[in-house]
């Protein structure tokens, strides 16, 4: 399984139409399979999703088809989670930064 967080930015020319196409792609997110969490936030982004799916095709084709497509959406960034604990790289990784500090 992977599980990422996808970071939204919605772009509208006023805000009327911003406050609209929001509820757009929050109505079309709530739709996709995997979705876990949605949230707005303030900044860059306009709203975080945490999906999870059963490996990076499946993720890809779902930001892809479910989120990219959504009316809206200007921008999308994906930040697939790590699991150090599991992960014989990301333990490395981990351990060599330490030992630089």
């Amino acid at each position: 399984m992977v599980e990422a967080f996808v970071l939204v930015r919605v772009e509208a020319e006023k805000a009327k139409d911003f406050l609209n196409l929001m509820k757009i792609v929050v109505a079309t997110v709530r739709k996709t399979e995997g979705l876990l969490e949605i949230k707005s936030v303030f900044g860059r982004f306009d709203y975080v999703i945490r999906i999870k799916a059963k490996n990076h095709d499946d993720l890809g084709n779902i930001i892809r088809d479910c989120i990219r497509s959504s009316q809206g959406v200007a921008e999308t960034e994906t930040l697939i989670v790590g699991h150090p604990e599991t992960s014989t790289d990301m333990k490395e990784m981990v351990e060599k930064l330490v030992l630089m500090l």
